[in-house]
């Protein structure tokens, strides 16, 4: 699993690809679960500025890293160029 500090800004990205050329699904949404958390909270690419685009099928989002702990994550889309994908890290303590 992949660890960080406490504190960092973790960049989560992810391309969206049919038969390895890059495609701009018809939705794109983003959805994290904070350690401690109960409620995933969920962004959609075009209504929530969090996401950001920077090619074509190319997006990613900025998480600050302030809860030590199991980070989950996932990157879907829907309509043309359905997709889906599940990642998670981990935020290690802060020692001082």
């Amino acid at each position: 699993m992949i660890e960080f500090h406490y504190g960092q800004l973790v960049r989560c990205e992810c391309t969206f690809s049919t038969s390895d050329v890059s495609v701009d699904p018809d939705d794109v949404y983003f959805a994290f679960r904070a350690p401690g958390d109960a409620a995933t909270t969920t962004y959609h690419y075009g209504v929530d500025d969090e996401i950001v685009k920077t090619d074509t099928g190319d997006y990613y989002v900025d998480l600050d890293a302030s809860t030590a702990g199991r980070w989950q994550y996932r990157w879907y889309s829907t309509g043309s160029g359905q997709a889906g994908v599940y990642r998670e890290f981990r935020v290690l303590d802060a020692q001082i």
